[in-house]
């Protein structure tokens, strides 16, 4: 008798589960197909009407170009999150570049329209929507390793709209990791509006962003306008937002700031540790800036150079909470000639500030010759193959800083007698192995975007004065392109390749420095 009853629940419990799906979205893919690996949709859209809570939806590699908003509204739930993937070892690009609404659409024209609880995507390249690349009004979401850029508005949005009700319950705990948001830009607002991640118009409680980049978008870096929830910002970079130059515009209203951290009087508490903001140089552009948030701000850890006002955090409050500001560093800042007042730190009387550069008692002096490497090129190299930011000695002190032990204790780890000063805590042993990588004449890094279409940067250093070469090859030997050609001061370099006219495939970009050369893969798909 026990045993027959063993058997009933156990059939009872395997009569009972569910088990997850798995759906395939393809460039080659039809609409009318079920979604097999075999038979693959097309659109987000429709995958999206096929699955349920648990499913997977996996993004093969190519090009997709979609013409209409990619909407997702199904939800997944706590236990069963719905997940959509690149596949793996493949780079799906998703691209509205043919979607040309009119005016008075525009503003609704978004690329992937995220509205669902639950989700979890992962590795898409989004670009060329008429308005956000990704519009995000759900909760409990994570974006990881996705990259936005060339969007007519902000490249990823999470929140809801001005003037908004919300209790914290919606739009909240959304996770945005290792992402990167570039080249942005918004002309139905006269270029004023298209940040590179925004977090703006009332979102919810516990949105957090980790590992992300943003650069050389028309408007911020990122933008928490109107947030009286608090966000959180870690070890992100942002630099040369706000530049018209980048696009050759004469009548242009972007802000060109790095962290855009309030605005309008609402009153939002953020906290931001282990930042870099830098080379944001346009008229009234600040590293990390207060923008009017009624609510202190907390910055722990921080690096800024570059720009107009390194910290700016001078606006009245209307909380009694005040800015908290230490361990940050801030040194060259930008003497802009269209705008006086020009500093490292700007700040409230009141303001807590407290073993920063800029305080007397702490006594360092920080230069570029504390760091390893400052040079944008570094910062927007490839990603470590888990998506984590390079790891190459951008923003890294040597060891003959003395902004080394010159912090104090605010919870963040770190690994000498007491903290250092700025993003990184200087680490013998990457400094060792930084060394050795450094004993030839030269490195190249992997070019970036990689898969590309139709253009990508190549990044190089030279140790010692050379004569250089870098050429491309198709995958049969025959050299397609010559990008560099002649003698080379030591120092870094960046150069872009543009594929116009060529076919999909595998390509060799080759560095050669004297008898020594140095050749990597690219893959350009269209």
């Amino acid at each position: 008798m026990k045993s027959l009853i063993t058997f009933l629940v156990i059939l009872y419990s395997l009569t009972n589960v569910s088990f997850s799906a798995v759906y395939y979205v393809s460039p080659s893919g039809a609409d009318t197909n079920p979604g097999t690996i075999s038979a693959p949709v097309f659109t987000l859209t429709k995958a999206i009407s096929l699955i349920s809570a648990g499913d997977t939806i996996y993004f093969r590699g190519g090009t997709y170009v979609y013409t209409t908003t990619q909407a997702l509204a199904k939800s997944g739930t706590a236990t069963d999150t719905i997940h959509i993937f690149a596949y793996p070892g493949e780079y799906p690009i998703l691209s509205w570049s043919t979607w040309a609404p009119s005016s008075s659409d525009r503003g609704s024209a978004r690329g992937i329209y995220l509205t669902g609880n639950y989700y979890y995507i992962r590795g898409l390249d989004i670009g060329y929507a008429p308005d956000n690349g990704m519009k995000l009004e759900g909760s409990h979401n994570q974006i990881e390793q996705c990259v936005f850029h060339h969007n007519g508005d902000t490249g990823l949005q999470v929140g809801l709209k001005s003037n908004a009700t919300n209790d914290g319950t919606l739009v909240c705990y959304n996770y945005i990791l290792n992402c990167d948001s570039y080249l942005n830009v918004d002309p139905g607002t006269d270029y004023e509006n298209a940040d590179g991640f925004a977090c703006k118009l009332y979102p919810g409680a516990g949105n957090k962003f980790y590992g992300c980049r943003s650069w050389e978008n028309c408007d911020d870096g990122w933008d928490l306008y109107e947030t009286e929830y608090l966000i959180e910002l870690d070890h992100c970079w942002t630099w040369h937002n706000g530049d018209p130059t980048v696009w050759g515009f004469t009548s242009f209203n972007g802000d060109g700031n790095g962290f855009k951290l309030g605005g309008a009087g609402v009153a939002g508490g953020h906290l931001v540790k282990n930042c870099i903001a830098f080379n944001n140089k346009e008229t009234y552009s600040r590293g990390f800036h207060q923008n009017n948030n009624g609510s202190g701000i907390t910055v722990y850890n921080c690096t800024a150079w570059g720009n107009t006002v390194n910290y700016g955090f001078n606006d009245a409050v209307t909380v009694t909470k005040v800015h908290t500001l230490k361990n940050n560093i801030a040194f060259a800042y930008y003497a802009n000639p269209n705008q006086s007042g020009a500093t490292n730190a700007k700040l409230l009387a009141g303001t807590i500030s407290e073993f920063n550069t800029w305080d007397t008692a702490t006594g360092v002096t920080v230069t570029a010759d504390d760091f390893v490497s400052l040079s944008e090129s570094d910062a927007m190299a490839a990603r470590e193959a888990d998506g984590s930011l390079p790891n190459n000695g951008f923003a890294k002190l040597k060891s003959t800083s003395t902004a080394i032990d010159k912090g104090t204790d605010v919870g963040i780890p770190y690994l000498g007698t007491a903290p250092d000063l700025g993003a990184y805590e200087y680490n013998p042993l990457s400094e060792i192995k930084e060394l050795a990588a450094n004993e030839k004449k030269f490195y190249v890094t992997q070019n970036y975007p990689n898969p590309f279409n139709p253009s990508t940067t190549i990044s190089f250093a030279l140790s010692q004065s050379s004569y250089v070469t870098l050429k491309v090859y198709d995958i049969m030997g025959k050299e397609v392109s010559t990008l560099v050609q002649g003698n080379k001061q030591a120092g870094t370099y960046q150069v872009r390749f543009n594929a116009n006219g060529l076919p999909s495939g595998l390509y060799i970009y080759k560095l050669t420095c004297g008898a020594v050369s140095e050749s990597k893969k690219m893959l350009l798909i269209k």
